[in-house]
């Protein structure tokens, strides 16, 4: 049988702790000036339920410098920089990824941590091995990536991953393309290819600079008046071609200054001191060649009877689609006595 004076305890202290109804609130603790009397502890309701703010915790009770200094459901969270100290915040919410990214610790070592979720304080993204990034342009505010909307871009970054200054002509990798970096971004031309994605090789070795006609001295690229009535150019790999100067004796097309004999169509071979007729070097009249299809594929380089020209497609059809030139600069210089 339970003692009378015990019972009454039992029951006074269940009455403190239940307050016959009320609620009783922990608050924060009493400040130093408080007079006697005042109930350092429990704070009893009478009644009304009394909405009292959160406790302030001292924020250096919660800093951190690693995530397992923190509590369940919390993480250890700051800025960048080791200048801000890092403490624990609810992690509920934060999107974290589960890729593993270097970062250079505040103590001079690399570790590995999430990319948008770091467990430590940090000093800057990427390993200590390499140099820190350069400071934000304008003393605090990292600028925005290029091609905002508003903003003019330093510099464009290619396909391949490589950076194209403002204003530089830069050519695409394996692409017969050429783009220039402008405030707008890239803006790729399509260049000649030879097979649909090879860039032409480098030009033929011209061989000799000089062609020596009858005696005549001529440098390649440039027209000679072999005698008062006869002009000739002399091409790369040692090719003449020859023409009466007009309004000079002409009967017919063909003009007997010496004793040699110059036709339109006609080539001056340096060894030789007649002009004969050579139908391996085209003349004047237009190559017979031309591109079918819609490939975007070079097909040669030909002489179109007034300008030299460059035919795409997928095959070329024509009797002299086997002789086009190697470059513009050779098919100019082989026809530089034609008229235009």
């Amino acid at each position: 049988m339970l003692h009378p004076t015990r019972l009454l305890c039992s029951l006074g202290l269940a009455g403190l702790l239940a307050g016959c109804g009320s609620t009783y609130l922990v608050g924060p603790p009493p400040s130093e000036d408080s007079g006697p009397g005042v109930d350092a502890g429990l704070v009893q309701d009478t009644g009304v339920t009394v909405d009292r703010p959160t406790p302030i915790v001292d924020a250096a009770q919660r800093l951190c410098t690693r995530q397992d200094q923190c509590g369940r459901g919390e993480q250890c969270i700051g800025a960048e920089g080791c200048s801000v100290p890092w403490t624990c915040q609810p992690a509920q919410g934060r999107a974290c990824t589960a890729d593993v990214a270097p970062f250079c610790g505040c103590d001079g070592a690399t570790f590995g941590a999430s990319s948008t979720c770091p467990d430590r304080p940090y000093l800057y993204r990427g390993p200590c091995e390499m140099p820190p990034p350069p400071p934000p342009l304008d003393g605090g505010v990292t600028p925005p990536p290029p091609f905002d909307g508003g903003t003019t871009p330093t510099a464009c970054v290619m396909p391949d991953g490589t950076v194209c200054p403002l204003g530089a002509i830069c050519p695409l990798p394996d692409r017969c393309a050429e783009c220039r970096c402008g405030p707008r971004g890239l803006q790729c031309v399509m260049t000649p290819c030879l097979d649909g994605g090879v860039m032409p090789p480098p030009p033929f070795d011209a061989g000799p600079a000089t062609c020596n006609i009858r005696g005549v001295i001529c440098r390649v690229g440039e027209v000679c008046l072999i005698d008062r009535c006869t002009q000739c150019a002399c091409a790369p790999g040692g090719n003449v071609s020859c023409r009466p100067v007009p309004g000079c004796g002409v009967d017919s097309g063909v003009i007997r200054p010496d004793a040699g004999v110059i036709r339109d169509s006609g080539v001056i071979r340096p060894d030789s001191g007649t002009i004969g007729v050579d139908a391996s070097v085209p003349g004047c009249t237009p190559q017979q060649a031309m591109g079918e299809g819609f490939c975007e594929r070079l097909l040669g380089i030909y002489w179109q009877g007034n300008r030299c020209v460059a035919i795409g497609g997928c095959t070329c059809v024509g009797a002299d689609c086997g002789r086009s030139f190697p470059s513009f600069q050779a098919c100019e210089t082989v026809h530089l006595i034609c008229p235009r």
